[in-house]
Order: C-alpha cells, then sequence, then structure tokens
C-alpha cells in the first residue's frame, strides 16, 4: 500500500470509507456509460437472437432461446435507461443491476448453448472469451466480476462436458477450458491493476484536497474550506428559511501560556482544544481555523440560542478536561445568527465584537446576538 493510500485512509477513517468515496465518485463518472453498454448489450441480444434462430432446430428448443435473448435485452434496456439518466443513485445498486444482467448473459449463453445441436465447442469457446472480456470491460467490484468470469467458465466447460464428453476429443476440450482459464487471469490481472491505480488517483486526489482544506497543525479545516461550506450552507438556508449560526472563538490568555510553556506546548494546546470540540459537534458542523488562536464553528439548522447550548456543553468538557497533559484552558465566544443577504465577512465581524465583550467580561463566557429570522429572498 501506498503512502498517499494510508496518509488518504487516516483522513477518511478506515479503507472501507475510503473504497465507498471512490465507488461514489466512480459511479458518477461511469453511469452513463454503463448506460451506453447496456444499450448495445440489448441490441447484441436482438442480433444474436436472429441468428439463433437460423440454427437452433424448430421445435420446443427454440421456445426457452427465444425467452432467454428477449428477457435479457429487455432487461438491458431497461437498465440503460436508468443508467443513462443517472437515475442509480449507488454503486452498489449499480454494482447490483450490472450483475444481475451479466449473469442472465451467462445464463442466456449456457441454454443456447444447450440447444445447438450439434455446438461447435472451439467457436462456443471463443463466445464464451467474448463475453469473459465483455464482463471485465463494464465497470463493477473487481472481486464480484472475476467471481462471475470464473462462474461462466466452470459452468460453460461443465456443460459442454456433458452434452459433448462422448463426441468431443480430450486434447480439444482441455485446450479450450485452458484459453478460458487463461482469458480469465489476464483479464482479471489487468482489471485488478487498473482498478489498483484509479483507486490510487482517487486517494492521491483526495489527500490533495485535504491539504488543500485542512489546517496542518490543528487539523480544523481553513478558510478556504470555511468560505466554500459557508456559500453552500448560506444558499441552503436561505432557500428553505433554516437557520444558520456562527461561532468565533479564542483561547483565554493564549499568549501567557506560549510564553511561559513554550511554543510547542501551545501548539499542543491547539491541537488538543480542536479534538476536544470535534467530538461535541454533530456531523455538519464546522470548525475552521480563523488564524493563531482564533477558530470559527458554523452550525447549519441551529440558531444561535441552539449553538449558545452547544458551546455549553464545549466549556463544560473543557473545565473537565485539561489540555496537552495538566493546562486548564478556557475560551471566550461570540455567537451571532445569518440574516438577510448576510454574508461571512457581516457574520465574522459580529462575531468577533462579541467575542470581545466576553473577553472584556473576564473570559470564559459566551456573548450572543439575538436571532433573526432569515427572509426569502425575492
Amino acid at each position: 500500500m501506498s503512502t498517499t493510500f494510508v496518509r488518504a485512509e487516516e483522513e477518511t477513517g478506515s479503507d472501507a470509507s475510503l473504497r465507498q468515496a471512490y465507488e461514489s465518485s466512480y459511479l458518477k463518472q461511469n453511469q452513463r456509460f454503463v448506460g451506453i453498454l447496456g444499450l448495445a448489450a440489448g441490441l447484441l441480444q436482438l442480433a444474436f437472437l436472429m441468428v439463433d434462430l437460423g440454427h437452433v432446430p424448430r421445435d420446443a428448443g427454440q421456445n426457452p432461446v427465444l425467452f432467454m435473448r428477449i428477457a435479457t435485452g429487455v432487461s438491458a434496456f431497461t437498465a440503460a435507461w436508468f443508467c443513462i439518466r443517472e437515475a442509480i443513485g449507488s454503486f452498489r445498486l449499480l454494482s447490483r443491476v450490472v450483475s444481475l444482467l451479466e449473469c442472465a448473459a451467462i445464463a442466456t449463453f449456457l441454454v443456447v448453448f444447450n440447444q445447438y445441436d450439434p455446438p461447435h465447442y472451439l467457436i462456443q469457446t471463443l463466445g464464451l472469451i467474448f463475453l469473459v472480456m465483455i464482463i471485465f470491460f463494464v465497470p463493477n467490484r473487481w472481486n464480484v466480476t472475476l467471481g462471475l468470469a470464473v462462474a461462466a467458465v466452470v459452468a460453460f466447460s461443465l456443460s459442454a462436458w456433458l452434452k459433448l464428453r462422448g463426441t468431443l476429443p480430450a486434447n480439444e476440450y482441455w485446450a479450450g477450458v485452458f484459453y478460458m482459464a487463461a482469458s480469465v487471469g489476464l483479464c482479471g490481472a489487468v482489471s485488478y491493476m487498473l482498478d489498483l491505480r484509479s483507486m490510487n488517483e482517487f486517494a492521491a486526489k483526495q489527500e490533495l484536497i485535504r491539504l488543500n482544506t485542512i489546517d496542518p497543525l490543528t487539523l480544523a479545516c481553513n478558510r478556504t474550506k470555511l468560505v466554500a461550506d459557508f456559500d453552500r450552507w448560506s444558499v441552503y438556508s436561505k432557500r428553505h428559511h433554516q437557520p444558520l449560526s456562527l461561532a468565533l472563538f479564542d483561547v483565554d490568555q493564549f499568549k501567557k501560556i506560549n510564553d511561559e510553556l513554550g511554543h510547542l506546548k501551545a501548539d499542543q494546546v491547539l491541537r488538543d482544544l480542536v479534538a476536544l470540540i470535534k467530538e461535541h459537534l454533530r456531523n455538519t458542523d464546522i470548525i475552521a481555523r480563523w488564524g493563531g488562536d482564533e477558530f470559527v464553528i458554523l452550525f447549519p439548522g441551529i440558531d444561535p440560542e441552539g449553538a449558545e447550548q452547544a458551546l455549553a456543553r464545549i466549556r463544560q468538557a473543557l473545565g473537565a478536561s485539561p489540555l496537552a497533559g495538566t493546562i486548564a484552558v478556557t475560551c471566550s465566544y461570540g455567537i451571532t445568527g445569518l440574516e438577510k443577504d448576510g454574508d461571512l465577512d457581516t457574520l465574522i465581524r459580529k462575531a468577533d465584537a462579541l467575542m470581545y465583550r466576553a473577553k472584556r467580561s473576564g473570559g470564559d463566557r459566551v456573548c450572543r446576538s439575538p436571532l433573526k429570522a432569515v427572509e426569502q429572498e425575492a
């Protein structure tokens, strides 16, 4: 595993979460492509149906061929319609749809093979190899793709042995098995390397995003990330008439900690402070380092009164948990809420004035502005 992969995994929390994010991105990039492949697969089923009807005996043998070709073709067209419209919302669902269609294609191939009388083994072997290549070509989870390809080869080999064991030379049979197994091995290896490369490229991209949006000292968001998140949440709040609160705070007497204990200890205080606060925030809340020992917390969907309650829990936790081992730390907070036509700079100025009011009052307290409802934009 590469160093980039490890760092990205630590940021997202686990290999599973990184894989989930990768698959979500993969879905957005490939869903329309899967739809086009599904459309081509449906047309191919109809084309093969014309060929099969000319070779399968005109008795009950044509009925299963007709049913399987039409059912697989209609299923492919249906899946293509949803994929082209990008109506499939998760990669897991897309994987299941693709896997079911590939299972249907394998089953159709086997049914048609058993209806030919007699089938040409080597020609059908080439057809199976072509089907395996298509299975690996369609975007899906690598382990699922490999499992389907192996199942197709095993099922066809068994069917061929049962149907042709009295007429098929052993060397010809095993040569076909070898070529099919070799095609699965080669396609599997290439597919795995491409998947791994794509995964590592995604992890590297996530790492670059992390470096551009995370404060390296405290692991809080930086200003760039805060501005982007504020823009997104402010639009949402105004559109849906939801509150949005912002708190600005800094560490009381931080200069004293820095002068008496040194920069390393002061840096550890800031790291521990952010880590403690994150434990008491919701997943939607954003904490960002504004500069020095000043931090901003964005509270989507919470009015200033609710934000004050959240900060009360943080203040209580700070009082019970010394930072950097033994240092008791308090903070002064200013809270304000988003108003009509409000922007980030306006909220920061208001919260900054409130924070200094709290600091002039002795520190370790919260000052907030009254809530003003967000009005609908004309």
